[in-house]
């Protein structure tokens, strides 16, 4: 029985690709861009059932107000919210996260999720869940990630190579691509990532849909907590040490409780430089040796321009809100 998922929810991006109607005050996460909830709020209420524990929100702290009133909105509370003080980068938020989760529950199993996607079919997404926290069970040193397959060359995203993958044609997609995904599906087993490249150029990305091979990453993680930390150790290790003096200094500087502390402000010395600017996937999933991918069964869009929000309207025939949360 698995009963330790902890959702870690990563809110504090600016959504530049979106402006003006995400700026960074109020970002696209926390925007009704359809139906009758944030963003934000929809990533919440997908993580509301018996199968996970409470979450990890990590943020911005100029969005602390608008997470504490949409939280209030669908009667949520985290177990921890982390908002840091600069604008930082996936690497330095899944740390700091980890770090937190590690001490007080060593045996958890981390799953990340971005707060701006759509993902439809929610029986589907959980079953997988499911299956991918089973086998992490059993494969407690492996990176799971969640793969979709591509359909035109996006820039934006990053590709995976998984080479037990089916060709299927672009038209009438949809159907072709739960087919495929389906019969991959069936054995419930991740695949084996062969290579993983984050934003590769336009004329790598072409190539990369010609082979048929490859992925988007969708940017959900899951692992054991344990195995993140061992990761961002190993392959990344000033960021490691960077945020675990920067939690320290936070508990030092609030005198908190740490096992008691339910909101952490990281305070960051003056001396980080770049190395906070760098997501995950550069710094950490790049360099991983130890990756699985398991196929996203159900439709996903991430709504973060507004070409994908209008092929997001025309396929998914959702009525677009586009007013503040």
């Amino acid at each position: 029985m698995v009963n330790n998922i902890v959702p870690i929810m990563l809110c504090g991006g600016q959504g530049k690709r979106l402006y003006p109607l995400s700026t960074e005050f109020v970002p696209k996460q926390f925007l009704k861009l359809y139906g009758c909830f944030t963003l934000f709020q929809y990533t919440i209420l997908r993580v509301m059932s018996n199968l996970f524990s409470k979450s990890i929100i990590v943020s911005n702290l100029r969005y602390k107000s608008l997470i504490e009133k949409q939280l209030a909105e669908i009667d949520y509370e985290s177990c921890l919210s982390i908002f840091e003080t600069n604008i930082q980068n996936t690497a330095i938020s899944i740390t700091l996260a980890a770090i937190c989760l590690n001490h007080y529950d060593s045996d958890a199993i981390m799953l990340i999720l971005p707060t701006d996607h759509y993902i439809g079919k929610l029986d589907n997404l959980l079953s997988i869940f499911l299956d991918a926290a089973s086998h992490i069970i059993n494969n407690p040193e492996e990176i799971l990630l969640f793969g979709i397959i591509p359909y035109f060359a996006e820039t934006n995203y990053g590709y995976m190579k998984c080479k037990s993958r089916a060709n299927i044609e672009y038209s009438d997609y949809y159907y072709k691509y739960i087919t495929c995904i389906n019969n991959i599906y069936k054995e419930k087993k991740p695949l084996t990532v062969d290579d993983f490249k984050e934003k590769p150029n336009l004329s790598t990305i072409q190539q990369y849909i010609e082979s048929g091979e490859y992925y988007w990453n969708s940017g959900i993680y899951m692992a054991k907590v344990s195995t993140i930390i061992e990761s961002i150790k190993f392959l990344a290790q000033d960021i490691y040490y960077l945020c675990e003096n920067a939690i320290k200094l936070s508990y030092q500087k609030n005198k908190y409780d740490d096992a008691q502390c339910d909101i952490l402000y990281p305070t960051f010395e003056n001396n980080f430089g770049s190395v906070i600017n760098i997501s995950f996937d550069k710094a950490i999933t790049e360099k991983c040796q130890n990756l699985k991918m398991f196929p996203i069964n159900t439709d996903w869009y991430d709504l973060g321009s507004f070409n994908a929000m209008k092929e997001f309207y025309y396929a998914v025939k959702q009525p677009i809100m586009w007013y503040f949360g």
